[in-house]
């Protein structure tokens, strides 16, 4: 469970556009890192017909880190979950994340989700031909955005594809899609 309040959210969905689109983005070390996600989530939202900024609304809410130096929040490319321990981690760098996965893997962990779109490994074994393709922001978003396509055909809405993309259990996918929606609606 994220412990970042949705006011400190609200500010950084916005901020986060503006910055990353700023010449400040490229001497600030994690503005530069979390625009190898938000430079790509337009992209795959008209490639698959989606809404516009629910591929960011949806990592945000999956991969939200705090700047180490300004009030903001960052989607985080470099963002694990150990689905095993309930814990996220941030990672500095796409080295160090896979490191600490292939960790997991030698001692028989791999619930685990990973990147900008936190693609669970366990359950999406064919999403992706290593960890450095799982890692890949252009990749991980390319698969979040064709999984959350998929579930919209199937399922007939985009709010149901949305729950579905967290949860198959009717209550943790409600209780997400209102949290997306929180953040895309801010």
């Amino acid at each position: 469970m994220r412990t970042i309040s949705w006011a400190i959210i609200f500010s950084i969905f916005s901020i986060d556009f503006i910055l990353a689109n700023s010449s400040y983005a490229s001497i600030d070390y994690e503005l530069k890192e979390s625009r190898k996600c938000s430079s790509v989530f337009s992209y795959f939202e008209k490639k698959y017909g989606l809404p516009a900024n629910s591929l960011h609304a949806i990592s945000l809410h999956e991969t939200a880190k705090k700047h180490s130096r300004h009030n903001i929040v960052l989607v985080w490319p470099w963002t694990v979950m150990n689905n095993k321990e309930g814990k996220s981690y941030h990672f500095r760098t796409q080295n160090e994340a896979i490191r600490y996965v292939r960790m997991q893997f030698m001692m028989g962990n791999n619930n685990i989700d990973v990147g900008c779109m936190q693609i669970n490994l366990k359950h999406h074994p064919e999403a992706f031909s290593s960890l450095n393709q799982a890692f890949s922001p252009r990749s991980n978003i390319a698969y979040g955005a064709y999984f959350l396509s998929e579930n919209r055909k199937k399922l007939g809405s985009m709010e149901k594809a949305i729950g579905r993309y967290h949860s198959a259990t009717e209550h943790l996918a409600a209780k997400y899609r209102y949290n997306v929606d929180k953040i895309n609606q801010s």
